[in-house]
């Protein structure tokens, strides 16, 4: 899931990507992932909102 989160944030079509965001694009590609989930591993992998 991280190598999705990062495919994310190289071709980002928003100015950024929080966790809201984030968690909307990976449910759209079919994972079941909440918000909590999508956050923590955010912060376990230092991506931060720019």
């Amino acid at each position: 899931m991280i190598n999705y989160f990062y495919q994310l944030e190289r071709n980002c079509p928003y100015q950024s990507y929080g966790r809201g965001r984030m968690t909307d694009e990976v449910q759209e590609e079919g994972i079941c992932v909440g918000e909590h989930r999508v956050a923590r591993i955010m912060k376990q992998n230092n991506l931060r909102i720019v």
